[in-house]
């Protein structure tokens, strides 16, 4: 299945794709689409999309813009911030369930909607709760 979108370039990046895509043989739309879904590719290599709570976790952790990247116990200023304590994360990546209120927390932090790492809890436990 493929779905259709609309993308706005400006005049001077519209011109450039058009150049581009006739030294090609091909059109813009085409070389647009070519190139769209090579970024995709290569975004998803470098960020990968976490399958586990855990991996929400590890990519919390690991990105270098957040304060807490930046210093030794990464793990005890990440808590901190998102207002957990230490052994709480720390059960959670040894394989423990996080309850409602921490995947709230955690998903604050990962800057993902509440929703989707309910999902992916969902997905990883099975739906009982285990609070």
């Amino acid at each position: 299945m493929t779905h259709r979108m609309t993308v706005s370039l400006s005049d001077s990046r519209y011109e450039q794709l058009s150049r581009i895509a006739t030294r090609q043989g091909r059109n813009a739309t085409n070389l647009a689409t070519f190139l769209l879904e090579n970024a995709i590719e290569n975004l998803l290599k470098e960020w990968p999309e976490p399958q586990t709570i855990q991996g929400v976790i590890q990519a919390c952790l690991e990105t270098p813009d957040k304060p807490w990247s930046k210093q030794a116990d990464r793990l005890g200023t990440f808590s901190e911030s998102v207002d957990l304590e230490k052994f709480e994360v720390d059960m959670i990546l040894q394989g423990r369930r996080p309850t409602d209120g921490q995947i709230l927390a955690i998903a604050t932090a990962a800057n993902m909607s509440v929703r989707d790492l309910d999902i992916l809890v969902k997905q990883q436990y099975g739906n009982s709760k285990s609070n």
